[in-house]
């Protein structure tokens, strides 16, 4: 299992535990208080005891998807300065060593990546990513926002449509309700915390990979699809593309600047694996030190917070 796919299980199980579970025994308690003759006498006005009385706990909600992001954020970010210093050890076994990437005093960025400094420190655990960029930040929550919506409102919808099938339509007083509520979660639910997480974290990878190359001097990156057969005939069809770091790649008919935008459809973002590779080449110009998520100083809680997740 990689990283991110246990980090997946965990921001889902986090959403079920800790937002999901608790919700559903606050409703079970609620129902259970309830007598048939308290029900108001429309399903619309039953809709508005139900917000009032048993609420998602939204704030809750959104202090998960906001520890996640950030845990995603970092580990997507070291990711990338990861496939950076590859690419460059790569560019240096090609033979073109005496290229210059980027000239600090008379040694270039393949002659100091030979003698294990700058980039090669990220690779042997010298450098963590720790996204402390506000504007970044901002932005991770603003688009996911756009994609994803407020699921503690569809989760209130749905709720409400099981109970006022069961309770105005087929007439089961709130206490037969209440007894059966672990049987109505589960398939009204199902798979909820995942596609959340799934979602979440694609945006989240795609918007900082992005921000990493482009903070840290890469010039071109590469569509990269993993080619079997569960991937979709667009994404395969874009596996390869080449671009600029303001171009976007062509995928399915849309423009998407990367693997998870989220100004692409749903439909291109939803359950994709893809990748985004940086080019390094003779032309490009990385930093001497690289861009690890902001220019705070790193305290030792702080790089405590951010270690990779194993």
């Amino acid at each position: 299992m990689t990283a991110a796919q246990s980090l997946e299980r965990q921001f889902a199980s986090a959403i079920q535990k800790r937002v999901i579970d608790p919700w559903r025994r606050q409703v079970r308690q609620w129902l259970e208080g309830l007598v048939a003759q308290e029900l108001p006498v429309s399903p619309d006005m039953f809709r508005q005891l139900l917000e009032r009385e048993v609420p998602v706990d939204r704030a809750l909600y959104y202090a998960v998807i906001d520890e996640f992001r950030l845990k995603t954020a970092n580990l997507a970010g070291q990711a990338a300065l990861d496939k950076i210093v590859a690419t460059t050890r790569r560019f240096v076994r090609t033979g073109e060593a005496e290229a210059r990437v980027e000239e600090v005093g008379k040694r270039t960025l393949a002659e100091r990546l030979q003698a294990g400094e700058e980039w090669n420190a990220v690779a042997t655990g010298g450098t963590i990513f720790n996204l402390r960029d506000p504007a970044l930040l901002r932005e991770l929550k603003q688009r996911g926002a756009g994609i994803t919506g407020d699921p503690t409102t569809t989760m209130m919808d749905e709720l409400h449509s099981v109970l006022e099938r069961k309770m105005y339509r087929e007439g089961q007083g709130p206490a037969v309700v209440a007894a059966d509520l672990d049987g109505v979660f589960p398939p009204t639910y199902a798979g909820r915390a995942e596609n959340i997480a799934r979602t979440e974290m694609r945006i989240a990878q795609g918007i900082v990979t992005h921000a990493t190359y482009e903070k840290n001097g890469v010039d071109q990156r590469q569509w990269f699809a993993l080619l079997d057969g569960n991937t979709r005939e667009e994404h395969a069809a874009a596996h390869g593309q080449v671009r600029g770091m303001d171009k976007p790649f062509e995928v399915g008919g849309e423009a998407m600047m990367h693997p998870g935008d989220p100004s692409a459809s749903v439909e291109n973002i939803a359950r994709c694996r893809c990748d985004e590779l940086p080019v390094i080449d003779g032309e490009s110009s990385l930093p001497a030190q690289p861009w690890v998520g902001g220019y705070q100083p790193l305290t030792a809680e702080a790089r405590a917070n951010a270690a990779p997740i194993a």
